[in-house]
């Protein structure tokens, strides 16, 4: 395995840990104060660990995908997921900002807490978990 590979892998598997992490502080805070708190902790996190270990998994993900010499179908599948997830992130990103901003407004960090606590779930960890499958199946050496 290639400098690039282990790079990718390496920041695939620290956004994985810290998508865990952001899941238990969102999950734990059930009143008002709590949620408020986890605005801001979420915040934190999101402009100093995620938005930059997002950039290093498009990067190396863009380098590993230009070496390939023939593009199959499971290429296509694996970065089309891969970026879904990606996409399904930074939509995240942008309600995890949305809300610190708004929250001092309960019934702005309310709504979007719900957004935050639904949107990761139910489209990104699918489409991570099916790039993930097909990248260990098919392409890890």
């Amino acid at each position: 395995m290639d400098w690039y590979a282990r790079a990718h892998l390496t920041a695939l598997a620290a956004w994985g840990g810290l998508v865990v992490l952001e899941s238990f502080i969102e999950l734990r805070a059930r009143d008002d104060r709590a949620l408020h708190r986890a605005a801001r902790t979420h915040f934190l996190l999101d402009v100093f660990v995620e938005l930059p270990l997002l950039v290093a998994v498009l990067a190396t993900g863009a380098v590993l995908a230009a070496r390939v010499p023939v593009w199959t179908t499971l290429h296509t599948m694996k970065v089309a997921a891969g970026l879904t997830a990606v996409v399904a992130n930074l939509y995240c990103v942008a309600i995890v900002f949305r809300r610190h901003a708004a929250r001092d407004r309960v019934d702005a960090l309310r709504r979007d807490t719900v957004r935050v606590r639904v949107v990761s779930p139910a489209i990104g960890l699918p489409a991570a978990a099916l790039a993930a499958w097909i990248g260990v199946t098919h392409f890890l050496r």
